[in-house]
């Protein structure tokens, strides 16, 4: 039986890949932000979107969340 190049270990690669890319860039746009002066504190979350969105603004206390897109249309 041929095994399909998506099967379950190919998928937690692509996925921790994918993890390892989304920090690094967080760090990079966290560290000019620095650099322009503001307080910074860059955070991935993976899971449920919405659930998560909330937590992390619970844990946060925060009063103001930006949530950035794709930009792949309105």
């Amino acid at each position: 039986m041929e095994q399909s190049p998506f099967n379950m270990d190919r998928v937690r690669e692509v996925y921790e890949t994918a993890r390892i890319w989304g920090h690094a860039e967080l760090d990079k746009w966290a560290a000019q932000g620095a650099a322009a002066g503001l307080k910074v504190r860059p955070v991935l979350r993976t899971r449920v979107p919405h659930e998560e969105i909330v937590a992390l603004a619970t844990d946060e206390l925060a009063d103001l969340l930006v949530i950035g897109t794709h930009g792949r249309g309105a």
